[in-house]
């Protein structure tokens, strides 16, 4: 369903700050246990600093992909509270017009 429902837009913005809220929990959940991703004893041969180079790879892209995902989760906040308000402003604009139009009858 693609609607807000204008009596309540107070429950999307608690929507909205539930799953940022959430992304980043998870975030933060994924990035602890990226760190916590290390090579037991010193590489020696090639094969060993092959699986070295490969973590370090892995690090990195969780970490571009963790960076991603957080700042997807702000700008679904942004954009969302924008929405929410630019709505809320135009139902109460629309609201006062009637309640006018309805005075000059």
């Amino acid at each position: 369903m693609n609607e807000l429902s204008m009596e309540a837009p107070h429950v999307v913005l608690a929507a909205l700050g539930h799953y940022t809220g959430t992304a980043h929990a998870v975030v933060a959940g994924v990035a602890g246990t990226t760190e916590n991703l290390t090579v037991s004893r010193r590489p020696e041969s090639p094969l060993d600093h092959a699986l070295v180079a490969k973590l370090q790879w892995i690090k990195t892209t969780f970490g571009n992909a963790l960076a991603a995902s957080g700042r997807r989760a702000e700008t679904a906040l942004r954009e969302g509270t924008h929405t929410v308000n630019v709505l809320s402003a135009a139902d109460i604009a629309g609201g006062q017009e009637v309640d006018r139009s309805a005075e000059s009858i």
